[in-house]
Formats: C-alpha cells, structure tokens, sequence
C-alpha cells in the first residue's frame, strides 16, 4: 500500500516527491508503523479489546 502511494505521488506531483518522501520522513513512517503494530500486538495479547 505505501509502495502504490509512494509510485503515485512520484508520477503525479513530481517536483515535489523528493519533499515529501525524503529519507528522514522515511524513517519516520517505519518508526510509527513499527510502534503502531507493536501497541495493537500488545493489546491483543493482553486481552484488551479495541
């Protein structure tokens, strides 16, 4: 899914691809994906419903 949207905005609004989808916001996306699955495991085993 963030493979198709990163092809899409680079064919789309091509002057500003390099902006939006540098590796420092790169970085960021994996660290928030990663702690976001993280919680909803944690949740999950735990017993706590969403």
């Amino acid at each position: 899914f963030v493979l198709a949207i990163n092809r899409l905005w680079a064919i789309s609004y091509p002057m500003t691809y390099h902006r939006i989808f540098s590796r420092k916001n790169a970085r960021l996306a994996v660290v928030f994906l990663w702690s976001f699955s993280m919680l909803i495991m944690v949740l999950y085993y735990n017993g706590n419903s969403l």
